[in-house]
């Protein structure tokens, strides 16, 4: 077997400290390979001033992860508008200049970091025997300009990590370019093909889709892989796991309320409005708490006491969760079969899932893995969840293995890609 690489750099926009979208999965991903003894080098952008330090600091404290942080180009005014007469002016100021600049999306907050960001790579590069360099997107620039670098330095093994779909992307602006400027984001993403010599992402479903967009090119070279979310096993080891029976079942959602789940918790709200009217002591038996930063959406549920709103509470949602009856998945249409991080950092809790959204691969896994149930009528599946409870017939299979769903596994999965 080959040895592993002596070096690695990775490109993540919001690395920790930076609190951020995509932060998480190569924080835990360094970690692993510091712990395997690889040097990893980091750059990453500056953090918004004022931003809260991420849950995940602790995870890049290693001798092995060196940070190099490098300013943000894009405008804040766009990215962090504030409602203010001034700022306001200088929205207005500062997309007027990116439509000069950029035939793209004006919406990627990579867009500027160019000339920095192969600057700290030459830097990097030129210092210490580096020969993989990993890029994850979104922001989509980031992979862009590092297939730029990559070009420059063909000894480079280059490997672009899409945790989401950059062409078909529901954000970034995407949905609403000019045929114009998605052939510019056309352009881009086949030029990061064209140099790339791994291609991998979190889904079957996306990875499927990549190797589809990229069918009209010649890339004799490149390869396209599944590279799974996982878990943490330090994240849970200090939860004190409940079981006791309860009264009061208690089901607990942390993270994002997706786009396209308005129906759904539309259909949840009304089921608990006739529930309260028509069902009183099975309406106090039910104790949801969702963990959200999505305060419209939540708003829904404004008028429910059963219901508890509060702020994402990173990493302490392990302790919540572990307290919890069930472990609440939700899903949208667009992402029915995918297997988010919060999926698997849940399995250790050894919990069962209930699982509200449409039917997929998702809710496909649960079920025939015996892992919790999808919830298809409130009316119906709710009394009945409720009645499995308390007679002790919950088909949920505790001992399910999830020893291919650790950081350990992952990083050795990584590891195999780029050997």
């Amino acid at each position: 077997m080959n040895s592993n690489p002596e070096a690695i750099i990775i490109v993540n926009f919001d690395f920790p400290p930076n609190q951020g979208i995509g932060g998480r999965r190569w924080a835990k991903l360094a970690k692993g390979l510091a712990m395997r003894g690889v040097k990893v080098f980091v750059i990453k952008a500056d953090p918004i001033k004022g931003n809260k330090t991420s849950s995940w600091q602790k995870d890049v404290s290693s001798s092995n992860i060196e940070i190099h942080s490098i300013p943000r180009m894009y405008p804040q005014s766009i990215s962090h508008p504030k409602r203010t007469v001034l700022n306001k002016i200088r929205y207005v100021s500062a997309m007027r200049n990116l439509r000069k600049k950029e035939k793209g999306t004006l919406y990627d907050v990579a867009i500027g970091w160019s000339e920095l960001l192969q600057s700290k790579l030459n830097e990097i590069v030129s210092t210490h025997k580096t020969n993989v360099l990993i890029a994850t997107g979104a922001p989509f620039n980031a992979l862009y300009y590092c297939a730029l670098f990559a070009k420059k330095n063909p000894n480079l093994k280059f490997v672009a990590d899409y945790r989401d779909p950059w062409l078909t992307a529901k954000n970034y602006g995407m949905p609403f370019l000019s045929d114009q400027a998605k052939a510019e984001e056309n352009r881009k993403q086949d030029f990061v093909f064209g140099e790339a010599d791994i291609v991998i992402s979190p889904y079957r479903e996306l990875t499927d889709k990549l190797v589809e967009e990229s069918s009209h090119l010649t890339l004799p070279n490149i390869s396209f892989q599944v590279l799974p979310h996982f878990y943490d096993e330090d994240d849970t080891k200090n939860a004190q796991v409940m079981s006791v029976k309860d009264q009061v079942l208690s089901f607990v959602y942390g993270g994002a309320l997706y786009t396209g789940t308005k129906e759904l918790i539309a259909d949840w709200v009304s089921y608990l409005d006739s529930c309260r009217e028509n069902q009183p002591e099975l309406y106090s038996r039910v104790h949801f708490k969702i963990f959200t930063d999505n305060l419209i959406e939540s708003e829904a549920f404004a008028n429910h006491s059963c219901v508890t709103i509060s702020p994402t509470i990173g990493s302490g949602i392990f302790a919540e969760m572990a307290k919890a009856t069930f472990c609440l998945v939700i899903s949208a249409d667009y992402n029915k079969n995918q297997f988010t991080t919060k999926f698997f950092e849940y399995l250790p809790l050894r919990k069962p899932f209930l699982y509200l959204g449409p039917e997929g691969e998702l809710s496909q896994f649960i079920e025939s893995n015996k892992l919790g149930l999808r919830i298809s009528d409130f009316h119906k599946d709710i009394p009945k969840l409720i009645e499995q409870y308390d007679s002790d017939h919950l088909d949920f299979n505790g001992q399910f293995d999830i020893s291919n769903y650790t950081l350990v596994a992952a990083t050795e999965r990584l590891l195999k890609m780029i050997r």
